[in-house]
């Protein structure tokens, strides 16, 4: 199973986030919809470690991909200069609703626990979640 990897990331009050990363299974192998029985996502409040959402269930053909895709539109895989930092592509691709960011200011954790078809189930990625607010209308 990988060690959890905590990332800090900004997303507009009232936005929708998405989230693009390369999950692996305990062997280190890339997970397929077929190496995965449930995905959950849970996001609490840091501050108060109220909970926004609980254990919700994610459809897993919805977001796991068997193989690695690319983007033509990278702006999640870009550091701030536009040089690619990861050019190899995803498997692991969630959406969440704007409604779930409704306060800017607030910091959130969002963990996604996945349980593969066999073996213990893991969390590969804790994100920090900092809610900002738009300055334009």
């Amino acid at each position: 199973m990988p060690d959890p990897v905590f990332k800090e990331i900004t997303v507009l009050e009232d936005n929708p986030l998405v989230i693009m990363s390369r999950e692996t299974d305990g062997d280190g192998t890339n997970i397929t919809q077929s190496g995965i029985s449930t995905i959950t996502y849970s996001l609490f409040l840091i501050s108060s470690g109220a909970t926004r959402a609980a254990a919700v269930s994610l459809t897993i053909s919805g977001v796991v991909f068997d193989s690695l895709q690319e983007t033509s539109s990278p702006t999640r895989w870009l550091d701030g200069k536009g040089n690619a930092i990861d050019a190899t592509g995803y498997n692991f691709r969630h959406t969440l609703a704007g409604s779930l960011f409704p306060t800017a200011g607030e910091v959130l954790q969002l963990e996604h626990l996945f349980t593969p078809a066999s073996g213990n189930a893991f969390t590969a990625a804790l994100y920090k979640i900092a809610v900002v607010g738009q300055l334009t209308s």
